[in-house]
């Protein structure tokens, strides 16, 4: 706590200075300051290196940089101690705190509690069917990939559209758009890369092929894809060239990071992990690699993010002063709300993952669980599921509460 209020956030703000600020339409017409106007709003979700590291993909860089020197054998898969820590103190948690989210604050209880315990009910449901068997179990993975590259981008589509709101950087009608059309083209890349893949290996599991998908289909994605990010890079250039404003660089890293989990790795990853798929063997050594960073980018990006997202809105709705100064944000990490946030999402997590074992018990005892690794895949698909569901619902920036949480 003592070395971060030490941190001289001045000298950090004035690196992104010339990325950071953007006066808004109106205020350039007007006249207004835009020193009064900076001051609206942080430019942070809870500080400049939290946010740099956690919410705009740093760790994933410096993993992709430092980790597999730093971590002897992490290339290796089969390393299951490693990889369920990881999952615990990363992946569970973030799913936890969208419940928590559903049912602790009374307005979002109220509006779709129902909906979120109905999820439940047709996602236990889903968990049934696929243990039926390894073709339902495949059909279940399936889905939850596919879903899995809409939930990731829209995500960080939204955190990168929050760091332009907060900066006064603001996007036209048809900016926004195209913008969005990048992310629509990036999930429908994902999405099609897994339907036209017929064999794939998912949590240890080899999911049954799928019927025969046109591969002109997944070439027309790949070609809208360039296209689009093109016709964004256009809208990005003109903003420079013609109204000298940058899109805040917290922004931009966000996005970037997203596309390379997204877009590019996760896709390339999937063919690449497939069965019969031959690997040159001067290139299996940085095939292992990239799919050791498929696997754990999105714990590195996606669920730190989360956290960072869901706390600093759980400190703001539990009475967070309205007139803290912006250097004192980050202490809030350290109040008694935070840590008893925190106690509360891990305790959630750890009896989600103990529950999961006698559950797994009673479907094998009625006969619809007879292998560990189907289990497995099914129970994780199924929760994550429920999640992504779940988190589309109650994370809609056309909400003026959550817009206000997120922004202010």
């Amino acid at each position: 706590m003592q070395s971060i209020k030490k941190l001289d956030f001045g000298k950090l703000e004035s690196l992104w200075a010339p990325w950071a600020q953007s006066p808004s339409p109106q205020m350039a017409a007007t006249g207004a300051p835009v020193a009064a106007a900076v001051k609206e709003n942080y430019g942070w979700i809870l500080h400049p290196w939290i946010d740099s590291i956690f919410v705009c993909g740093g760790l994933v860089w410096i993993f992709a940089l430092l980790a597999t020197n730093l971590v002897p054998g992490i290339n290796h898969l089969d390393a299951k101690m490693l990889y369920s820590a990881f999952f615990f103190v990363f992946v569970v948690p973030h799913g936890m705190a969208t419940i928590l989210r559903v049912y602790d604050v009374p307005t979002t209880r109220k509006a779709n509690g129902m909906k979120v315990a109905l999820l439940a009910g047709g996602c236990l449901l889903l968990l049934i069917i696929g243990c039926l068997s390894a073709f339902w179990a495949s059909m279940v993975a399936r889905m939850a990939l596919c879903f899995s590259f809409q939930h990731g981008l829209g995500q960080a589509y939204g955190i990168a559209l929050i760091y332009c709101y907060k900066r006064k950087f603001y996007l036209t009608k048809w900016e926004k758009r195209i913008f969005s059309l990048v992310i629509q083209a990036g999930i429908l890349h994902g999405v099609t890369t897994v339907l036209a893949q017929p064999h794939i290996r998912f949590a240890k599991m080899d999911l049954v092929p799928l019927f025969g998908f046109p591969s002109w289909i997944n070439q027309i994605c790949d070609i809208t894809l360039v296209s689009a990010v093109l016709a964004f890079f256009i809208v990005l250039g003109r903003k420079f060239f013609v109204e000298k404003r940058l899109m805040p660089l917290p922004a931009i890293l966000t996005i970037a990071t997203g596309f390379l989990i997204y877009a590019i790795l996760m896709p390339f990853a999937i063919t690449l992990n497939a069965e019969g798929v031959s690997i040159p063997k001067a290139a299996q050594q940085a095939v292992g690699w990239l799919l050791v960073l498929y696997y754990l980018a999105h714990g590195l990006f996606h669920t730190p993010q989360y956290l960072v997202v869901t706390t600093a809105v759980q400190l703001k709705n539990r009475a967070w002063p309205e007139s803290l100064p912006f250097s004192k944000i980050a202490s809030q990490l350290f109040s008694p709300r935070a840590i008893k946030y925190y106690l509360t999402v891990y305790s959630i997590a750890w009896l989600y993952m103990c529950l999961s074992v006698p559950m797994g018990s009673l479907f094998n005892h009625i006969g619809l669980n007879q292998h560990p690794e189907l289990w497995f895949l099914v129970f994780i698909s199924c929760t994550n599921l429920h999640h992504y569901w779940t988190d589309s619902i109650i994370w809609r920036m056309k909400d003026k509460e959550n817009l206000r949480l997120l922004i202010s």
